[in-house]
């Protein structure tokens, strides 16, 4: 393992959003900053210093287009070199007012974002209408929007995952009765109801979609699965040193290719795809692709898993870029929401001091021997 850069951010800003290829890493901050910043030159490129909204959602392309969602307001897309004024906007489709934006709920994969609400409280009931939450969707790529009827968000409601075809969240109800909720962005599709959590379980936080299975995090710091079909548990994957903060599951690929800006992401470009030296299998998927689980504590452990057994541990304080004094000092104790995400041999978390970028050796490895 090894840092390959660390990039300051401002303090009380916290990173929410990251989004890593070959070439280059883009993220979004709480107060509407969005950087580039390139892995060869070793440049960031500030996009916006501030924005209208936070930016929830990043998503850089094959191509290096740049897919950022500004809160509920719109989508931004820009190409390099990364120009504000060649930047295109693109609004959702719905009005924007007061009472929606406190309640909108905003998340993203790749360029497809979706939005949502959640009901008021019951004691604003009287003085706010209740609010219909259709789920709007917006392919930025393609411009394409839709509409999903067919389900309502209680106030007590918390998104957890959206894996670009469904949504996952958690519904409070009474005598502190939780239920973990599906629902498919499809037509006539229905809420499914995976698995119940009675209060006597335990805290249960971080749930995310891995295929047909949600792996979630109980008590803090053990990490679990439970089958979607039967909403049982299905495996226990292990527990970190400290409380965990951030997780994600990823799908590492290794390209039958060398990325360059000339190669271009099927989904930005379908006709361009042609033309390329990507080989791809039938179902439109490259071939060499695993599922990964990676998660941060606060203890500074970063770790990786697939399957059901731990890949690789990264320790903050044993990387020997960083000077004694960084080593020791605790990255993960301001409470922000912290994210991580990875591409090819490459993580990058957020911290409270700024984003660190690290190179596997796990992922080192699957690269040169997939």
């Amino acid at each position: 393992m090894s840092l390959e850069a660390f990039l300051d951010t401002r303090l009380g800003d916290p990173v929410i959003s990251i989004s890593l290829n070959y070439e280059g890493l883009v993220y979004g901050t709480m107060m509407g900053k969005l950087c580039h910043y390139n892995f060869m030159s070793q440049e960031e490129t500030v996009i916006h210093e501030l924005s209208e909204e936070y930016i929830p959602g990043v998503w850089l392309s094959f191509e290096n287009m740049i897919f950022a969602a500004v809160g509920d307001r719109k989508v931004v897309m820009v190409a390099p070199p990364y120009r504000t004024e060649d930047q295109q906007n693109i609004a959702y489709d719905r009005s924007h007012n007061s009472i929606t934006c406190e309640s909108s709920q905003v998340m993203m994969q790749e360029d497809t974002v979706i939005l949502f609400n959640l009901d008021p409280p019951r004691e604003l009931e009287q003085d706010l209408p209740r609010l219909a939450s259709p789920i709007y969707s917006l392919q930025a790529s393609t411009q394409i929007k839709k509409r999903f009827e067919g389900v309502r968000f209680p106030p007590f409601s918390v998104p957890f995952d959206f894996d670009g075809n469904k949504v996952l969240w958690m519904e409070w109800r009474s005598q502190g009765q939780r239920v973990l909720n599906s629902f498919a962005l499809s037509p006539n599709s229905r809420i499914y109801p995976i698995a119940e959590f009675p209060n006597k379980y335990g805290k249960v936080s971080f749930a995310r979609f891995l295929e047909d299975r949600v792996v979630f995090v109980h008590n803090f710091r053990h990490i679990k699965t439970l089958e979607v079909a039967t909403g049982t548990e299905k495996s226990y994957l292990g527990r970190q040193r400290g409380d965990i903060v951030c997780l994600k599951v990823v799908k590492f690929q290794k390209p039958k290719f060398q990325a360059s800006p000339n190669i271009v992401d099927r989904r930005v470009d379908q006709a361009r795809l042609e033309n390329s030296d990507i080989e791809l299998e039938p179902n439109g998927e490259n071939e060499h692709f695993k599922t990964l689980i990676l998660s941060a504590d606060t203890e500074g452990c970063l770790c990786i898993w697939e399957g059901e057994k731990l890949a690789e541990v990264i320790r903050v304080s044993h990387l020997p870029q960083l000077t004694p004094e960084y080593q020791s000092k605790q990255y993960f104790s301001m409470g922000y929401p912290y994210t991580i995400n990875s591409f090819g041999s490459r993580i990058a978390v957020s911290t409270d001091f700024g984003i660190l970028v690290i190179r596997s050796k796990y992922l080192e490895h699957l690269e040169l021997n997939s």
